[in-house]
C-alpha cells in the first residue's frame, strides 16, 4: 500500500542517523546520490537513479537470469537500528517481511541473509533455517567457534582490518566462506587476497576487476 509507512531508518555510509517519516509512494519518487566514481565513468539513465523496492529487484533479476542463462545469489543486509532509535521494527517483524517477498518472488536457495545485529540472525536460524547466513562482524571479540556454533553460517563478512590469516584459514576449516568489507584500494585487495579470503565486498568493482586482470 502506498499509504503504508515503508521505513524511518537510513543507514549512511560511515553515518548513522534517523530519517523523518516517509511514505513508500514518496521514498520511490526519490533520487540515489551517485557515487562519484561511477558518476566519472557514466551517466545513470533516470531509472537507475530511482530507489527500486526489493520486489522490483527480484524482478529485475529474474530477466538477468534469463537473458544471460545465469542463477545469481542474491545476498541481501538487514539493518536495524534498534540500538540508535528504540522504535525500529522487532526482529520478528523485519525477518517476517523480507523472507514473505523471497519467497512469494525469488528463491530462498539463491539467497543469503547477512545483519551485524545478531537477533536478526537468531530469529532467521530459528525460523528460517533453510535461509543462508552471512554473519557481519566489525572488532568483535567472540571467537569464531563461538560465531559458527551459535549461527552455522554459510559466510563470515568481517571488516577487513580485522582479520589474520590464521582467523581466514580457521573460518575455511569449518566450511564458512570469508567474505570481508568494505575494500576500495590496491594494497588492500592484495592483502586480502594473500589471506586466503573467497571473496571481496567493495565500493569500486572496477577498480576491484581491473587489479584482477593485471
Amino acid at each position: 500500500s502506498s499509504r503504508r509507512r515503508h521505513t524511518r531508518y537510513i543507514s549512511v555510509t560511515g553515518v548513522q542517523t534517523c530519517a523523518l517519516p516517509i511514505y513508500l509512494k514518496e521514498l520511490l519518487s526519490l533520487e540515489i546520490r551517485v557515487d562519484r566514481r561511477l558518476a566519472q565513468k557514466r551517466t545513470l539513465s533516470a531509472k537507475e537513479k530511482k530507489i527500486p523496492t526489493l520486489r522490483q529487484v527480484f524482478e529485475g533479476l529474474k530477466i538477468w537470469d534469463k537473458e544471460f542463462g545465469s542463477k545469481t545469489v542474491l545476498d541481501i543486509e538487514i539493518k536495524r537500528q534498534d540500538l540508535i532509535e528504540k522504535k525500529a521494527p522487532s526482529p520478528q517483524k523485519m525477518v517476517s517481511r523480507v523472507v514473505e517477498e523471497i519467497k512469494n518472488n525469488w528463491n530462498k536457495e539463491q539467497t543469503v541473509i547477512r545483519s551485524f545485529d545478531f537477533a536478526v540472525l537468531d530469529e532467521l536460524r530459528r525460523e528460517f533455517p533453510e535461509i543462508s547466513l552471512a554473519v557481519l562482524t566489525h572488532q568483535d571479540k567472540t571467537p569464531f567457534i563461538d560465531i559458527y556454533q551459535r549461527f552455522h553460517p554459510r559466510i563470515w563478512a568481517p571488516h577487513h582490518q580485522d582479520l589474520t590469516f590464521t582467523m581466514v584459514q580457521n573460518a575455511r576449516e569449518l566450511g564458512v566462506e570469508v567474505i570481508p568489507y568494505t575494500i576500495n584500494t590496491l594494497r588492500d585487495f592484495e592483502r586480502a587476497i594473500e589471506l586466503g579470503v573467497d571473496g571481496i565486498t567493495t565500493d569500486d568493482p572496477t577498480l576491484l576487476l581491473q587489479f584482477l586482470k593485471r
